[in-house]
């Protein structure tokens, strides 16, 4: 039966002899034990021309870039127009079937920016959209880490001047969310009531770690053992270790096993 195992460890330099665990103790480590192959590596470090060991994903950090459209009504404002202005506004950030949407109504173009100026399309969500209108021509600005689809009257010119990108990597707090969770099955984290449960001071670790960086990339090592086989169920297996790794955001060079 195959095994699978997932090791969580912080490292404040590219030295993983300098790597911590998230109590903030020692836990160094080296290449091999996480498995890179030994034509990756050269004098002891992922060899200096690969971006990334064969065997590794990296996540770096990357900070949201908001989306801007513009939808331009001066056709249909110097027209015979006698219709209220709409914008359809569709967040398809997360991909799913039914997508949070919100259609805005006004009649002159600067009554529609004013209805989308801090609109949310959910109430609750925290994801405010801002709108401003020169010229008949409304400017939608999305939050960060959304993805949106605008749809408007007939005849409107829709144009993307600042596409959306989502972040990568980890904020200080997000890293910290991100090793509670990895680490949740491990300190028996539960909804059970009368349960505590008492779990590592991650931030503390993070701090000891860099107490200066607010960005963290994140480089995952996967280990795959060789082929074995199963007598009491007559098939083969493979056991499978992920090595995923926090980094300062600072650092970029390659992983290398001491100093």
């Amino acid at each position: 039966m195959a095994k699978t195992k997932r090791s969580v460890l912080i490292c404040p330099t590219n030295v993983l002899a300098s790597c911590i665990d998230v109590k903030a103790a020692a836990a160094p480590i080296t290449l091999a034990e996480m498995g890179v192959p030994a034509s990756d590596i050269t004098a002891g470090a992922i060899t200096s021309s690969l971006d990334t060991a064969s065997n590794e994903v990296q996540d770096n950090y990357a900070a949201a870039q908001a989306g801007v459209v513009t939808v331009n009504f001066a056709t249909l404002a110097t027209g015979a127009f006698d219709e209220d202005y709409e914008i359809l506004i569709i967040d398809v950030t997360d991909g799913r079937e039914a997508f949070p949407r919100r259609t805005f109504t006004a009649a002159t173009p600067a009554a529609l920016a004013t209805a989308i100026n801090n609109a949310t399309l959910e109430a609750g969500d925290g994801k405010t959209y801002t709108a401003s209108e020169v010229g008949n021509e409304v400017t939608i600005n999305m939050p960060d880490n959304v993805i949106a689809r605008i749809a408007a009257s007939d005849g409107a010119v829709i144009a993307t001047t600042t596409a959306p990108a989502l972040s990568k990597g980890y904020t200080s707090a997000e890293a910290k969310e991100f090793l509670l969770n990895a680490l949740a099955p491990q300190y028996g984290r539960t909804n059970r009531i009368k349960f505590p449960v008492i779990e590592p001071d991650v931030a503390a670790a993070l701090n000891t770690a860099d107490s200066t960086t607010t960005a963290w990339n994140l480089r995952v090592f996967t280990k795959v053992s060789e082929v074995r086989f199963d007598k009491n169920t007559g098939s083969s297996y493979q056991d499978v270790e992920t090595f995923e790794i926090l980094v300062p955001n600072s650092v970029t060079a390659n992983f290398q096993d001491v100093a």
